[in-house]
């Protein structure tokens, strides 16, 4: 046998078939080139993953974190509503600045489910300011 077989009795090369039949625009070499290669990482290159819940965003997001972690990148895994809630609370402390410079040594910061936050004026207005220092 010259194909390995793996769970469910499938090769690697059928699973990567059914995956291009399921998802016709999804390209397979872009993610795989991303958690490959920290180049990205440090042109302070953004990947934004949108599509419906259920569909692989957050084990994808995931897969390309745990692979950068393993080329030395500093990673930081998150979700929105725990991210948004540890900014609130610097800015009500008056530690806002503090956090951002921390959160800024990393050299990617995965914010997951932004898509379920309700934003609010004050959570809009800390994101943003993550934005701004990520941004320089």
């Amino acid at each position: 046998m010259t194909a390995q077989r793996t769970l469910h009795n499938t090769t690697q090369d059928q699973r990567e078939q059914r995956f291009s039949l399921a998802f016709p625009r999804f390209r397979l070499a872009r993610p795989i080139s991303l958690a490959q290669d920290t180049g990205w990482l440090k042109r302070g290159e953004n990947l934004l993953s949108f599509g419906t819940s259920g569909v692989g965003k957050t084990h994808l997001a995931a897969a390309i974190a745990r692979s950068l972690v393993e080329l030395g990148a500093k990673v930081k895994f998150t979700t929105a509503t725990a991210l948004l809630q540890l900014l609130q609370q610097a800015k009500a402390q008056f530690q806002l600045q503090a956090l951002l410079l921390r959160l800024d040594r990393y050299d990617l910061l995965v914010v997951d489910d932004i898509g379920y936050v309700k934003k609010s004026e004050s959570e809009t207005s800390v994101l943003f300011e993550l934005q701004q220092i990520s941004g320089n």
